[in-house]
């Protein structure tokens, strides 16, 4: 599958299958993603101060 010449990540088809087989939910995969990209908090960013 591709969307505007962009193919999802082997990471994410391997969630979607995982999904389809009833091993986990979409919501799973929502986490999974959030947790790996999630932004980091301004207290771990050093300042050039």
């Amino acid at each position: 599958m591709q969307m505007d010449g962009t193919k999802p990540s082997d990471d994410f088809l391997k969630l979607v299958e995982k999904e389809k087989r009833g091993e986990i939910t979409g919501d799973d995969i929502k986490r999974v993603f959030y947790n790996k990209y999630k932004v980091k908090e301004e207290s771990n960013v050093q300042s050039s101060d």
